[in-house]
């Protein structure tokens, strides 16, 4: 169930039942509609009656991510990896994009090796980083691949979505060799990848 609560005092004004045979892995509200999304479904909700407005099953064999709404669409990760935080090294990830008012599926993005959890939206594109070290830009319109870079040891993987300010893309580094624990910090150039600076200087995983 999904609560609403004074932000002044904390107490519950409404409970709302979102329609999951899941447990809800995260929402998203616009327009007085929420969107929960369970492991592998999901379903719109009118926040004025509760009234449940669509509800759609996903694939049984990936695991969604977080939503993302812009102008009448969902966003989301898709992962088959369904046990993170313990990384498959096999798994493989791609992103989803669903009509807003019907849930129906509109696009998704070619396969992304390796396991991404969120993403993050600006000027029409969408940003995401991945366990296998790379971080790539999508148009957000059809999913066509804007622009991609890996860089090899590392994972950009964490629970949560790359970071935007401006014109430079912040991505939380993981060491793939140390059960994925954050060690620094890459900024990008958000319109092209190329690295502008790293913090350690001399970022690296163990070997």
């Amino acid at each position: 169930e999904v609560n609403t609560l004074d932000a002044t005092t904390g107490k519950i004004l409404q409970t709302y039942k979102p329609r999951l045979n899941t447990n809800i892995v995260s929402i998203a509200i616009e327009k007085n509609v929420l969107y929960a999304f369970g492991l592998f479904d999901m379903c719109a909700l009118r926040l004025t009656d509760g009234k449940i407005l669509w509800y759609r099953q996903t694939n049984q064999s990936q695991v969604l991510g977080i939503p993302h709404i812009q102008n009448g669409v969902l966003y989301t990760i898709a992962s088959s990896d369904v046990n993170w935080p313990y990384v498959d090294p096999k798994s493989t990830s791609h992103i989803e994009a669903f009509e807003a008012n019907s849930g129906n599926p509109l696009w998704q993005s070619n396969i992304i090796q390796g396991s991404a959890t969120d993403i993050s939206i600006a000027n029409g594109v969408i940003y995401n980083g991945s366990t296998d070290g790379s971080i790539t830009a999508y148009d957000m319109k059809a999913g066509a691949q804007v622009w991609s870079k890996t860089i090899a040891g590392l994972s950009f993987s964490g629970s949560t979505g790359p970071q935007i300010d401006s014109d430079t893309l912040y991505m939380a580094a993981q060491d793939p060799t140390m059960s994925y624990q954050a060690i620094g910090i890459v900024a990008l150039d958000i319109s092209n990848g190329h690295t502008r600076w790293q913090y350690p200087s001399d970022l690296t995983a163990m070997k």
